[in-house]
């Protein structure tokens, strides 16, 4: 999986230098050369509507999925009924195994 996430960054970053590089270039080409801002000025603004883009993609598909439990409940009353009972029979399990290793059984 680490690879895959590594490649991944890899030809994103590639390809991201790339497009900042060539819009960079070609800017500077047409309006003044090195010494002028313009063509960083144009990657910066293409940056920030790379990131406008990416955060709007996210809060348009990001979902937060439901918490329900395994029956299909959804009520937090049946949540906290289930956890109270995980926590009773945790509580017994313990007493018992205490109970049992005092009484030498």
């Amino acid at each position: 999986m680490g690879a895959i996430f590594n490649g991944a960054l890899q030809l994103g970053s590639a390809v991201g230098l790339a497009a900042v590089t060539s819009i960079e270039t070609s800017v500077e080409e047409v309006h003044g050369g090195f010494f002028e801002y313009r063509g960083r000025a144009a990657v910066f603004w293409f940056l920030v509507s790379i990131f406008a883009v990416q955060t709007v993609g996210v809060l348009s598909f990001y979902r937060n999925r439901s918490t329900t439990t395994v029956s299909g409940s959804n009520d937090a009353r049946d949540r906290d009924e289930k956890f109270n009972a995980i926590l009773d029979s945790r509580d017994v399990f313990i007493n018992t195994e205490f109970d049992s290793v005092i009484s030498g059984r």
